[in-house]
């Protein structure tokens, strides 16, 4: 019985997942009023039950300034995304993981913000 309930469900789950994605764009990427100029860790993950997926990543330096920035991410999923961005950066001087939800309206569509200030209130900071 428990065999049948188990086989029943791992052929039944790939055909009720549907692929979703989320596109997030940054037009900069500041630390107060200054451009941000230092590295940046920047990764769109999705909240799951068990664990959260990482979806996509970019990395910034000196030489390479985020700015303009343009990720499209996919999953497989049974419900609706939960996506959110960790921005791993050092403003305004130690190492910190900041999370910064993102709302699942977005889901299907893009998720766009002109400005990005690293050194204001995020929905979770950790130092890194």
């Amino acid at each position: 019985m428990i065999t049948t309930i188990l086989l029943s469900i791992i052929c039944i789950t790939p055909l009720q997942t549907k692929v979703q994605n989320i596109t997030v764009q940054i037009g900069e990427v500041t630390c107060g009023n200054s451009d941000y100029s230092d590295e940046l860790a920047l990764q769109v993950w999705e909240k799951d039950i068990l664990h959260d997926d990482m979806l996509g990543e970019m990395y910034f330096n000196v030489s390479y300034p985020p700015q303009n920035i343009s990720i499209f991410a996919t999953q497989d999923e049974f419900l609706t995304l939960s996506p959110y961005l960790i921005l791993q950066h050092s403003c305004p001087g130690t190492c910190v993981r900041s999370r910064l939800n993102i709302p699942s309206d977005y889901v299907g569509g893009i998720f766009k913000t002109s400005r990005v200030d690293l050194n204001s209130t995020f929905d979770e900071t950790k130092p890194c």
